[in-house]
């Protein structure tokens, strides 16, 4: 073979594998960011959250903190959960210090099977429901 054939060749097999090494870098680097974009196992959402969907690993457990205020007489009740999805233990309130009557109550739940599953909680008053309670509604997402 004629030797400026065998430059441009060599051109040709250098430039190839500059671009193999790009494209196997990329394929790295995509995977480093997937597995940094894992779903968590444990995810703390607050009011802020309501009406998003968030993703979670299962098994997984959510802590929900909301704001409550018990000399209002209301109260935060479970409307819908789903299947696969269970309250760990009874709320717990957290006042401000001070003997303050408001602050969080705090939620614990475990997520142990795949899908889509809707949470809702409303914020009123024990007995006959009168008029549009607050809500909160989240969409929790397995991965």
């Amino acid at each position: 073979m004629a030797p400026e054939r065998l430059g441009s060749r060599r051109r040709r097999v250098e430039k190839a594998a500059g671009v193999s090494i790009v494209l196997v870098l990329g394929a790295a680097m995509t995977a480093c960011s997937t597995a940094a974009t894992k779903a968590p196992t444990s995810v703390a959402l607050t009011a802020s959250d309501s009406m998003k969907t968030i993703q979670v690993h299962v098994p997984g457990k959510v802590t929900l903190t909301l704001p409550y205020d018990p000399a209002s007489g209301m109260i935060w009740q479970l409307v819908s959960g789903g299947a696969g999805f269970s309250t760990v233990h009874p709320p717990a309130f957290h006042d401000r210090g001070s003997g303050a009557t408001q602050g969080t109550e705090e939620f614990f739940f475990a997520v142990k099977d795949k899908g889509t599953l809707p949470i809702v909680l409303d914020y009123i008053k024990p007995g006959p429901i009168t008029g549009a309670p607050k809500q909160f509604k989240v969409t929790l997402q397995d991965t």
